[in-house]
């Protein structure tokens, strides 16, 4: 026999170690060392009973019978082949960028996946990019089996580590990493349901035999006991885990980045004032909540009688197996995705975030990205999808035609006037903030003054004014909400002066190669043409004021940013071709003298620009426009750059005795100077030189 104490919860340790010599202490334990064997792996757990230690000897583990745990895929290169899904136009998802499966922070049934993997050719870059020995960085080669058999497959996934395990729903048509690791069943809501209750969790824990932030790796999973279950139980417990996925996914309806969303918060629930509407929407959410409690404590119930746990054991349970700090929970790995911002709840229910969150949906609906009807009744709320069912091309607030694409113009009869291109002007047909009030005009009639004035004075106390918010603070909330999984990917993109007293905003989805050009000349030159006029007539006044001296002086620095806005629009302008799979920061990496009114996304840009010009992102579509010289050659001795650009049977050949591996041509079937030739724009040659740092 061995003496065990129990001093976990104590801060006064030295007490309690004195307490447990006390035979009758309830924090001593005497059992013999050898039934700790009983657990794999033999984990000190001398504070359960030996029933609870039998369970490990007495059930099958998790991977057994028709179920499996796996680990996915390692890109070797996340900024180069993941995205975020609202990154990529919504006609490549899919086959191209399929949902990526990275793990993420502890949310029970349910969590938005935001990444997609670039799978073009059944992901034949990450296969081709190799290192110095030719060997694949991506662990790729090693899953032959597990990409078989399970990518694309609905199934479990979990949080690499935390104080508690839980496990969310992955939709089939995904693809899932090494650290978002994923179990495999017959019955998947089944799965999801045992490994988000109580008693599975303490297993875990009681297996790792760890206190506080266990790290959930395969090893582990696949060898916790999994309970015998009928087929009542199993539909019990099916049923119960799909009720808690809707219970949260319909709190996730309002978030304006999941693919759940359809309207904003302030617009699913009643109520005559914003203040109302808050008040209402935490009441949602605290009913939701409240039902989702009663639905876990049915499982845990289930699972504690399917299990064959006793009451004192039960308790054990309850009070807890493992203690840690909550700052554990979630907090994943290198390659993990729970790398997101600390404050960043999964349910807004500040007014702050709610007003936002209401003042962003309507820039969205301005630019042709949301459809405005979900907010007034004309078009039905989307019907609910099964847990599983593949992730749609776009969220459910867009608006989009039959295909399930989005429109590129508004349909007829719309009830909202929208452009791509917006400006912050005051006056100017397409000025951003009276755009946003048209929608707030749809949307709440004749109550839309006042409703555009409560949401000013919680966006903007001191002045009441939400123009004002929409020029100077709108990006700043706009970046940081599109901004996931260590990605930075706005949609809405303000080019403008140095600082930032104009600018032009561009909806990422509706750029075209003509966007910048059209920009330059349809609306920053008028715009300089008619200040420059105001400048001269400032001038002529006779005899001017120190007040009129002030407003020319002023007028004179405007112009100045103007006429320096118009000449770096017209130098980028011909090195633009967008194309949005290329991500968000390499697109813009070329404006980011543009951006100067936001330092720390102009920094970005600029970062990834230099970066760019020294060819460290040579598999980008723009690298190849801009320096086709150089990439052409890289492609001669970097297969996964060839296949980037299409160029993959000009410089290599399968071998034909193993189809997996390639050779490079002697001679390329199109000679390097034809490929460069065809490729080279000597008005880009020269442009290319002037956003140099």
């Amino acid at each position: 026999m061995t003496a065990f104490i129990r001093a976990l919860y104590d801060e006064d340790k030295a007490a309690a170690m004195r307490r447990g010599l006390d035979h009758g202490s309830t924090a001593r334990f005497d059992i013999p060392t050898d039934t700790l064997a009983t657990v794999p792996g033999s984990p000190f757990a001398y504070w359960v009973s030996d029933q609870l230690r039998s369970i490990f000897s007495e059930l099958q583990s998790v991977d057994g019978g028709d179920r499996a745990v796996k680990q996915g895929l390692a890109s070797a290169d996340d900024f180069r082949f993941v995205r975020l899904h609202w990154e990529v136009p919504a006609t490549e998802r899919g086959d191209r960028w399929p949902t990526f499966a990275k793990g993420g922070r502890r949310s029970a049934f349910y969590s938005p996946i935001p990444t997609v993997v670039d799978w073009r050719r059944r992901g034949a870059e990450i296969r081709g990019n190799v290192n110095s020995k030719g060997e694949t960085r991506s662990n790729i080669r090693m899953l032959r089996a597990t990409e078989r058999d399970f990518f694309f497959v609905p199934g479990v996934t979990w949080p690499l580590r935390g104080i508690r395990f839980s496990a969310q729903a992955v939709p089939s048509g995904s693809i899932f990493s090494n650290a978002g690791k994923m179990a495999f069943s017959g019955s998947p809501l089944v799965l999801l349901a045992v490994f988000n209750s109580s008693p599975f969790d303490a297993l875990v824990g009681f297996f790792a035999g760890k206190v506080g932030g266990v790290q959930y790796e395969v090893g582990l999973i696949r060898r916790v006991p999994f309970p015998d279950l009928g087929d009542w139980e199993q539909g019990r417990l099916a049923d119960l885990a799909s009720a808690g996925w809707s219970l949260c996914r319909s709190l996730n309806t309002s978030s304006e980045v999941s693919h759940a969303f359809v309207v904003p918060a302030a617009l699913q629930v009643p109520g005559d004032s914003f203040a109302d509407r808050v008040g209402a929407w935490a009441a949602r959410v605290c009913e939701a909540e409240a039902e989702l409690e009663r639905v876990q404590s049915e499982i845990d119930g289930l699972c504690f009688e399917l299990y064959g746990i006793s009451d004192d054991d039960r308790q054990a349970i309850t009070e807890g197996f493992t203690v840690g700090d909550e700052s554990e929970d979630g907090s994943g790995g290198e390659e993990s995705a729970q790398e997101d911002d600390a404050d960043d709840a999964p349910v807004d229910l500040d007014p702050v975030g709610l007003a936002a969150g209401l003042v962003s949906w309507t820039v969205g609906a301005a630019v042709g990205r949301f459809d405005v009807r979900l907010a007034t009744g004309k078009q039905h709320w989307p019907s609910e999808p099964d847990p599983f069912d593949p992730l749609p091309n776009c969220s459910q607030a867009t608006l989009t035609g039959d295909d399930g694409f989005p429109l590129q113009s508004a349909p007829a009869g719309y009830p909202l006037s929208v452009s791509s291109v917006l400006v912050d002007d005051p006056g100017h047909d397409l000025d951003l903030p009276a755009r946003a009030r048209a929608v707030f005009g749809v949307v709440f009639g004749d109550d839309a003054d006042r409703w555009w004035t409560e949401v000013g004075v919680v966006l903007d106390p001191k002045a009441a004014d939400l123009e004002t918010w929409l020029r100077k603070t709108f990006f700043d909330y706009h970046l940081k909400t599109y901004s996931k999984s260590r990605r930075k990917a706005p949609v809405m993109w303000p080019l403008g002066t140095r600082s930032g007293s104009y600018r032009v905003w561009l909806y990422a989805h509706r750029v075209t190669p003509d966007s910048v050009f059209r920009v330059l000349n349809d609306i920053v030159g008028p715009k300089l043409y008619v200040e420059e006029r105001r400048l001269s007539d400032l001038r002529q006044e006779v005899g001017p004021s120190a007040s009129q001296r002030k407003a020319i002086d002023a007028q004179e620095t405007f112009v100045g940013e103007l006429r320096e806005f118009r000449d770096e629009l017209a130098v980028v302008a011909p090195l633009w071709a967008p194309d949005l799979n290329d991500g968000a920061v390499i697109v813009l990496a070329p404006f980011w003298r543009l951006f100067a009114h936001h330092r720390g996304w102009s920094t970005e840009l600029k970062d990834r620009w230099r970066k760019l010009a020294a060819g460290d992102y040579d598999w980008a579509q723009l690298a190849m426009r801009l320096w086709p010289e150089r990439v052409i050659l890289k492609c001669a001795e970097d297969r996964s750059l060839a296949i980037a650009h299409g160029l993959e049977d000009v410089f290599w050949v399968a071998d034909k005795d193993n189809l997996d591996k390639w050779q490079p041509r002697t001679v390329p079937t199109t000679p390097v100077e034809e490929l460069i030739a065809a490729r080279t724009n000597p008005t880009i040659t020269t442009a290319r030189q002037h956003p140099t740092p």
